[in-house]
């Protein structure tokens, strides 16, 4: 019996090879990027005429909570005082509340996840207005919302405010122009 010598051919890529390697780098690469760019933009990006901030990156700083001063807030967080913002984020409980000239509601990152580190801080609420010359806007938006994320559209002030008996009620204050649910 004689045997014949195969020629040596190469291992085929087959397609369940090719899905494995894609997923798993589309699973790696997914994170890169998104740390990549949180990391590049600082948490501001350009969108249009407006700039979106990572809300958690705007709060995550040390502030004190009695004698805080705008000072105190960093400098690229100051620096957006007066602009037009995109915040992305939940309605902290409670809603809103009506007061002499507009409706009121604060805005956290993420109701959930907000002050693992200890109670809440001011500075992770940004103290958002509605004026009632545009209670339209929360009228639209009532109608869509059921809960969860939202998208707000306004002017950033970065004011530490405090009130009668000295105590901070604020340091970013938003005058909603818009607002959706996502």
């Amino acid at each position: 019996m004689t045997t014949t010598a195969q020629p040596y051919s190469a291992p085929r890529i087959n397609f369940r090879i090719l899905a494995f390697v894609g997923i798993f780098g589309l699973l790696l690469a997914l994170p890169i990027y998104w740390w990549l760019e949180a990391e590049i933009t600082g948490g501001i990006r350009q969108r249009g005429e407006f700039l979106e901030v990572d809300l958690k990156a705007m709060s995550s700083f040390t502030f004190d909570q009695n004698f805080g001063k705008v000072d105190d807030v960093p400098e690229k967080w100051r620096n957006l005082n007066g602009k037009r913002v995109i915040l992305h984020g939940e309605m902290a409980p409670g809603g809103t509340s009506v007061r002499g000239d507009g409706q009121y509601f604060q805005l956290v990152y993420s109701v959930e996840k907000c002050c693992f580190s200890g109670p809440p801080q001011i500075q992770h609420f940004i103290q958002a207005s509605i004026p009632f010359d545009r209670l339209k806007i929360l009228e639209a938006f009532a109608q869509r919302y059921r809960g969860g994320p939202i998208e707000v559209r306004g002017t950033l002030r970065v004011d530490v405010q405090r009130d009668e008996s000295e105590k901070i009620t604020g340091v970013y204050h938003l005058d909603v122009e818009d607002m959706k649910p996502l």
